[in-house]
């Protein structure tokens, strides 16, 4: 409500006795007719007689009502924006929810900035509002938001989703915006589609569909529907039965008409947005997943072992997949995708696997022609986590043997509470009750648990962790600790074998500054072929896998070709003190350049997280931007690792 309502409401509230016209004027400096005007609009907004006139001047008629209007305007004083950015969303928000036009005079006095302040404002706003195809604009001192209804709606779905860029969006914040009553009944309607449909919709994916939804009955019911024409969309008889529910839900729960162009949004949110149900009929499940959807998983569960030698071709994964590519297609063939709270989580937490998930992307960009946001990306990183976890803990576990006595089955029960506790790092290979058959062995395990005495000189080359006869929390720590060290000395050596064979002085760039990120790369790719380490079109490839997502992560970058397929494995370095620009969001102090051969994929495993984790520190950033020195900078990424 405007702020000059809200100084009559207060004088009023605070007078004794009824005021005339020229006295409230005279203390708002406004003329007598504006008063009769403010009092008129005043009733009709309270929805009561909350102003009334006699013949000794005007009084308040409900107190109640108008301390109810007084203490939301002191709750939404609190809330007033504060910088550029704060004034913009507000006038954004304004126009896009309540009206379809503000006076720029009032919102100056509601928001308590100046003219030449709000004209700033809205210079800056329609530089932002470019990429949408919207401007601000004003006519007569009021402001408009131009452009066509459908942009409209997408700057409304991006102000919604930004209150919550790094978490899922709230149900409570939903029913706040678009009312308890509305969400409710959406979410009726959901649940009522989903049995009569036989899909299921995801927790995203549900948030996805209630908040579109609700921009639509917002707009609708402001008399702003999308006007453009619809193309046409060939529903099958099991989707007019479904479309015919939609539009009697509309009609009887929001007193709202869909138009052709309405319905055919509301068809492919659902359709983009629900999966169908995972079935254990094998002959369900084959109508679901047809021939050409088959062979499409089957090329990507193809090229992900020959890159990256996981094997996604297990039961528990295939299915699942196949059903969520059948989803994606959906959204690719509607332009219509879902947005993934968890993107930035997965993509600083599991860099290996949502590089993976890039070349997936890439795979299917390349069979439908298009590319795919990062938040679908971060989709196929959660499909490939479980399957990937395992593959990566059965490769990585310590050999281990178990020495123990023959006695009241002693052997079997540490082997079970041992494997209970850390199944994820051990492979127990054998359970032996003395030293001799341990000698015997044609290979000594990597690790030795035993309760007896052990001649350490026969086995120099192992960890001895010596068991108590009654496992406890002790021996747990115990075992952890040097599970971790083992852990940590076996990446150690391996990294190291590795730097000694894959990173060469030549490569190494120090004292880099003020240079673009692609000249960098384009310096140290001409290197690398000039070495005949890398093809012809690497740096093209480089590039490429830079677009589908940057590979900076905090100040160190690990840019990279999409495909395995270089002739050599090589890391080249560059160094920067000061920071180079990688993109608009990022500046960097370290590039690792790596060029891989296929033969060598499980080096980049290794070295991709390990690099990222060591260079989560601030300090060891610093230190290692700062050296000149092929050689020093080898010893001081050992001594960190």
């Amino acid at each position: 409500m405007r702020e000059i309502l809200m100084n009559l409401i207060r004088i009023l509230y605070t007078a004794k006795q009824p005021l005339t016209a020229s006295i409230l004027a005279n203390e708002l400096a406004v003329s007598s007719r504006s008063i009769r005007n403010y009092v008129r609009e005043l009733n009709v907004l309270s929805g009561v007689e909350l102003i009334t006139a006699t013949g000794k001047g005007y009084f308040l008629n409900e107190k109640e009502v108008a301390q109810q209007l007084l203490t939301k305007s002191s709750q939404q004083e609190k809330q007033l924006p504060q910088t550029e950015a704060e004034r913009m969303y507000y006038i954004l928000e304004e126009l896009l929810k309540n009206v379809p036009s503000l006076n720029m005079f009032d919102l100056t006095e509601r928001i308590y900035i100046s003219y030449t302040t709000l004209t700033n404002t809205i210079s800056a706003a329609n530089k932002y509002l470019k990429k949408y195809h919207l401007t601000l604009q004003s006519e007569k001192g009021e402001l408009y938001l131009k452009g066509n209804e459908r942009n409209k709606r997408r700057l409304m779905s991006h102000f919604l989703y930004g209150k919550f860029s790094s978490e899922a969006i709230s149900l409570v914040y939903l029913e706040d915006y678009f009312g308890k009553v509305t969400v409710g009944l959406l979410v009726r309607l959901l649940k009522e589609l989903s049995k009569q449909e036989d899909f299921r919709i995801n927790d995203f994916a549900f948030k996805n569909l209630l908040l579109h939804l609700g921009i639509i009955i917002i707009r609708n019911k402001k008399g702003r529907q999308i006007e453009e024409k619809a193309e046409p969309i060939y529903y099958s008889e099991k989707d007019s039965s479904m479309i015919e529910f939609i539009i009697s839900y509309f009609r009887e729960n929001f007193a709202i008409e869909l138009s052709s162009s309405e319905l055919n949004k509301i068809f492919v949110l659902i359709k983009s947005n629900t999966n169908v149900l995972l079935s254990e009929n094998q002959k369900m499940l084959q109508d679901i997943i047809d021939d050409e959807l088959q062979r499409d998983v089957n090329i990507i569960a193809k090229e992900v072992f020959r890159s990256y030698y996981f094997d996604l071709n297990t039961e528990e994964f295939i299915a699942p997949f196949a059903i969520h590519i059948k989803t994606l297609y959906e959204r690719i063939k509607y332009n219509s995708f879902i947005r993934n709270p968890l993107k930035e989580s997965i993509k600083s937490s599991s860099p290996l696997l949502f590089d993976m998930a890039i070349f997936i992307s890439n795979i299917i960009s390349k069979m439908k022609n298009c590319q795919l946001p990062e938040d679908e990306v971060a989709f196929i990183a959660l499909h490939l986590g479980n399957v990937i976890e395992k593959q990566k803990d059965k490769q990585e576990k310590i050999e281990t043997v178990l020495v123990i006595p023959d006695y009241i089955d002693m052997g079997n029960r540490i082997q079970d509470e041992i494997l209970l506790d850390f199944d994820r790092h051990l492979n127990v290979s054998a359970v032996i009750t003395d030293q001799q058959e341990l000698i015997q062995r044609s290979k000594l395990p990597e690790l030795i648990l035993t309760m007896i005495e052990l001649d350490m000189f026969n086995f120099l080359d192992s960890t001895i962790i010596r068991l108590e006869p009654f496992y406890g929390i002790e021996q747990k720590n115990k075992i952890l600790k040097q599970i971790e060290e083992l852990e940590k000395k076996r990446k150690k050596e391996y990294i190291l074998e590795k730097m000694d064979r894959f990173f060469y002085e030549a490569l190494f760039f120090s004292g880099e500054k003020d240079q673009d990120r692609n000249v960098l790369l384009k310096k140290m790719t001409n290197k690398m072929h000039k070495e005949g380490l890398v093809n012809v079109n690497f740096y093209e490839g480089v590039l490429h896998r830079e677009e589908l997502s940057s590979t900076a992560f905090g100040e160190v970058a690990i840019p990279h070709h999409v495909m395995m397929d270089s002739p050599e494995t090589a890391v080249a370095v560059a160094l920067s003190p000061e920071g180079l620009q990688w993109n608009e969001s990022s500046k960097v102090k370290v590039v690792f350049l790596v060029a891989i051969n296929s033969h060598d994929s499980h080096f980049f495993h290794i070295f991709y997280e390990e690099i990222i984790q060591l260079f989560s520190n601030s300090q060891v950033i610093n230190d290692i931007s700062n050296v000149d020195n092929f050689e020093l900078f080898k010893r001081q990424i050992l001594e960190q690792l």
